[in-house]
Order: C-alpha cells, then structure tokens, then sequence
C-alpha cells in the first residue's frame, strides 16, 4: 500500500469552539462519521446537522445512556457505549468510516492521544481525521520542518481482519506512561489465551505502579 495514495488528512485543534465548528462544516451528508469521545453530546448534535450517518461513541455508559435516549428519534444517528482504545469493537460497529473525530479529553495526555490515532490509522482509511487535545495541539504548531518518509513506505499498514488488531494494540497499550491505559490493558490481556499476552503479564506483575500490580492480582488471583 503507497502511503502516499492512501494518505489521512489531520487536522488538530485545542479549543471546543474549533472542534465542533468544524463538526458542523466539514461532514457531507454521504459521509460515514467515527466519532470518539462524544461525551453529553455537544459536537455529536454538530454532526446530526450535516445529514450524515454518525456513530458516536464513549466510554461513559451515563453519558452514551442519556445521549442514546435524547436522540432516539434523530435519524442516522446510533450512540454506543465502546471504550476508544477498544479498536476491535469499534470495527465491528463501523467498518469504513471516511470521517473520525477524537475529542477523548483536550486535557488527556500526549502519548494517549498518539495511541488514540495510531489505533485509527492502523484500523481505517479515512479521508480525514479531526482531533481536539491541548497537548497534541501545542506540539504540532511548535512544528516548523516535518519531513514525511518515502511514498513507498508505510509507517501504519492497515491490519486486516486476520490480523490479530485486538493483542497488537493491547500490547502497546501495556506500554503507555498512563496508568489508566496499563491497567485497561492487563485486564484485557488476562482475557487472551496468547504466548505473546501471558508473557507481557508476567512482566507487568513487576510494573513500577501499584495499582497495575494489585489488578493482575485480583484478576488473576496470583
């Protein structure tokens, strides 16, 4: 695949006011829209207003709850409780979206947010991608020279459905300088019968965060 024909436009924003402005301007009514972290729903009822058919996804079951319920009558439009880290799951729900939007906290840590997009990019080919995070925001406009590799390589080749998405990306969660993100991975990995995700358990019973290490033990009983 030439990263250069299938190649994401990104657009990164830090203020509220951008993100959903442009949730109201950029979607076209035969557009497929991701998006993930749509919280109350302020720049999901931006979206509805393009026409085009909208999955909205968080982490919260209150926020998803109440969103579901306040839209019910709103045609396409579905609202899911689906944790954006969980990428499987969120192929299940959409297949190729051409639009995603990531609002999962503007405050949420940089390397969260990478993992965020990565996870993505890994997943879909979408023609855009419209982020909101401070931190992603910050380093991006202290850019002055970014030199993009070869056409002919692919820094995130699109894993197919025989591709194992669900450890690959767990894995690198397990990785992840945020805690949230660590335990969120040991508890998904303890459910994975795979050399590669017992032994990345193994060395995470050693992790330097205690709550990391009391999770493995209440999960896992060791």
């Amino acid at each position: 695949m030439s990263l250069g024909a299938d190649r994401p436009e990104i657009l990164v924003v830090s203020s509220t006011a951008r993100f959903r402005s442009l949730a109201k301007r950029i979607p076209q009514p035969s557009d497929t829209v991701l998006e993930i972290g749509c919280s109350s729903g302020g720049t999901t009822r931006n979206l509805i207003k393009s026409g085009a058919r909208i999955f909205a996804t968080d982490n919260s079951r209150t926020f998803t709850d109440q969103l579901r319920e306040e839209l019910e009558d709103t045609p396409r439009v579905s609202v899911h409780h689906v944790d954006g880290r969980n990428i499987n799951e969120l192929v299940r729900l959409v297949a190729a979206p051409n639009l995603i939007f990531i609002d999962i906290g503007g405050d949420a840590r940089l390397d969260h947010i990478a993992l965020q997009v990565r996870f993505c990019l890994l997943a879909y080919r979408p023609r855009l991608i419209v982020v909101r995070n401070f931190e992603l925001a910050w380093v991006t406009s202290m850019t002055t020279l970014s030199e993009p590799p070869d056409e002919h390589v692919d820094c995130f080749p699109l894993l197919s459905e025989s591709d194992d998405l669900t450890l690959e990306t767990l894995l690198e969660l397990s990785h992840s300088a945020n805690v949230n993100n660590r335990i969120y991975a040991v508890r998904k990995l303890l459910g994975l019968e795979a050399p590669a995700a017992a032994e990345r358990i193994a060395a995470m019973r050693h992790d330097p965060e205690a709550r990391v290490r009391r999770t493995i033990e209440r999960i896992d009983g060791w």
